[in-house]
């Protein structure tokens, strides 16, 4: 019996019959750890997604301006909609930005007109897991992350002046370079087809518009400027001492001037501002251009502005018989591509929403003549300026600009606008 017995043994040691039963028990053990793991880890990852996605419509349906709910009550209440624990309210943070905002006739606070509205969450999501604990590790019943989520509604009007050199030192490269970069930048900030909404919808807020302002060695104004403001004063005349003893050279600008037909090109429209001194209005303290023109029954009599008489632009040859100032520098510009330097006289282009018409009026540009710097930045700071803003609904009302751009310029200190006084 002790015999058979160890035979069994040896026989039992040697059989290798069901073996594999052993490496596939551990395999499969392996394989539900990992798979459960995976499990875990899709389980966290959809309620993170999901959380997510709820967190996001929660603050942009918040944000709205339109909205007249609650911005807190809107996030919880997407998040009871979705089946989920809404964030604490301590975790919602809301901003509100309003205008005319103050006290009423009782003294309580009161908000004006909502212009903007910043909308942030915080929240975090916490995944208990099924199979990780497998592992032994007591830290890992349960995976968790914080999530957070924010949202601005700002109607933001965008108010941009230009102000473009085309002196002599701009020729050849550098003018060819500045009219590629205003180019790319008309394009970047005007948006076309949000521009076509607005004019199809009759809009004004959210518009961007360009002032183009060129200068050499002055600003040639358009008309409808000019003709808006108090312009329209006795020309002076040159003082004796002055005057250049050459043929044909001017004893006085000419005061019919001031009665002349707009569309003659004898007309200057070149503003000579004052700079405080011989008893003229220092003009460059103040980005507004005065004086504006006044009530005569309740406004005080005020200096008018001046218009620059004409000057030849580099033309000194006295002793022909050609007129004298062939080449006025002030006058009405010729808006026609052309190489010479006379038809570098491109004015002022005034809150224009086009990036194709802002692209066409740099490309007339032509270098020439010296600079007059100080006169470009003052024109480019008015036409930022709110004081000038009843000469631009003039000249809507008179179809001289497109409605979109009424209300303009707009307030310092309204919260939806920004300005930029941009200098090439």
């Amino acid at each position: 019996m002790k015999a058979a017995a160890i035979q069994a043994l040896v026989r039992f040691r040697r059989d290798e019959g069901g073996g594999i039963i052993i490496l596939v028990l551990l395999l499969f053990i392996i394989m539900v750890v990992i798979s459960g793991t995976a499990v875990d880890m899709m389980r966290f990852e959809t309620a993170r997604t999901v959380n997510q996605a709820t967190l996001d419509r929660a603050v942009l349906a918040a944000a709205s301006r339109t909205q007249t709910l609650d911005p807190e009550e809107v996030v919880i209440d997407y998040f009871v909609k979705a089946g989920l624990e809404p964030p604490p309210r301590q975790n919602i943070d809301v901003e509100n930005e309003y205008i005319g905002d103050g006290l009423d006739a009782n003294g309580n606070l009161v908000g004006g007109e909502l212009v903007a509205r910043r909308v942030s969450v915080h929240n975090r999501v916490a995944v208990p897991t099924f199979f990780m604990d497998f592992w032994g590790f007591s830290d890992v019943d349960r995976l968790a992350t914080g999530a957070g989520s924010e949202a601005r509604e700002r109607v933001q009007n965008v108010e941009i002046s230009l102000v473009l050199d085309n002196s002599g030192s701009m020729r050849g490269r550098r003018l060819r370079n500045l009219k590629d970069a205003a180019a790319e930048f008309f394009d970047t900030v005007i948006d076309v087809n949000q521009l076509n909404d607005m004019i199809a919808n009759n809009e004004t807020e959210g518009v961007v518009s360009v002032s183009i302002i060129p200068y050499h060695h002055t600003v040639l104004a358009p008309e409808s400027l000019l003709s808006r403001l108090d312009t329209q004063g006795d020309l002076i005349a040159i003082p004796e001492a002055q005057r250049r003893p050459y043929p044909g050279a001017l004893e006085q600008f000419p005061t019919e001037l001031r009665y002349a037909d707009p569309s003659r090109l004898d007309v200057p429209r070149c503003i000579r501002f004052g700079d405080g001194r011989n008893g003229t209005t220092d003009q460059f303290n103040t980005t507004a251009i005065f004086p504006l023109p006044r009530d005569p029954f309740t406004d005080p009599p005020a200096t008018p502005l001046r218009r620059l008489g004409h000057f030849d632009a580099g033309h000194y040859d006295w002793g022909r018989s050609e007129p004298p100032m062939r080449n006025r520098e002030c006058n009405r510009a010729r808006l026609t591509p052309s190489t010479s330097a006379s038809s570098g006289r491109v004015p002022i282009m005034v809150l224009e929403t086009d990036p194709r018409r802002l692209t066409d009026h740099v490309e007339l540009l032509v270098a020439s003549q010296r600079t007059a710097i100080e006169n470009g930045v003052k024109w480019g700071a008015a036409l930022l300026d709110p004081a000038l803003r009843p000469l631009i609904h003039d000249m809507i009302d008179d179809n001289e600009l497109p409605s979109i751009v009424r209300n303009r310029p707009n307030d310092f200190d309204e919260a939806e606008t920004m300005k930029v006084l941009v200098v090439m």
